[in-house]
């Protein structure tokens, strides 16, 4: 593919689940990317498919759990997950109709993006929630392993 996104500690969020679920992400682009430089149209589907799948569930748990510790910066947090989700579903709609450009383009700028998100915007509720779990009673630590 174009660029390869690599997950390494230097993205930690410091919640199991969430790591291994920026990890899965950082995988699922990377083969779409890869997809993409090929011309198999019904993968090119599947694949994008996947990623917006796993994008809607990643992003509705990631803000759940906003809205469990109550976060301030949820709403600025939330509006760019929305922009992002917007963005892949319009590229979507392009490839079923044939049209690859706008795809490559978004998994261009979604490369770039996430990297960012996650260190800007996901290691903040990272950064909170250890705050607030750290002292708080051994149930609400495994929870959210």
């Amino acid at each position: 593919g174009v660029c390869m996104l690599k997950w390494d500690r230097n993205y930690t969020v410091n919640i199991d689940k969430f790591d291994r679920a920026h990890e899965e992400f950082f995988a699922l682009v990377n083969d779409l990317s890869d997809t993409m430089s090929g011309n198999d149209s019904a993968k090119m589907l599947s694949d994008a498919q996947n990623l917006m799948r796993f994008m809607q569930i990643h992003f509705m748990r990631e803000e759940s759990l906003m809205q469990d510790f109550k976060l301030a910066t949820m709403t600025d947090h939330k509006t760019e997950h929305a922009q992002m989700l917007d963005l892949m579903e319009k590229a979507t709609k392009k490839l079923r109709e044939g049209k690859t450009g706008p795809m490559i383009e978004f998994i261009s700028v979604l490369s770039e993006w996430l990297p960012e998100h996650i260190q800007k915007k996901d290691m903040e509720y990272g950064r909170e929630v250890y705050k607030r779990t750290a002292k708080a009673p051994e149930k609400h630590r495994v929870q959210l392993q």
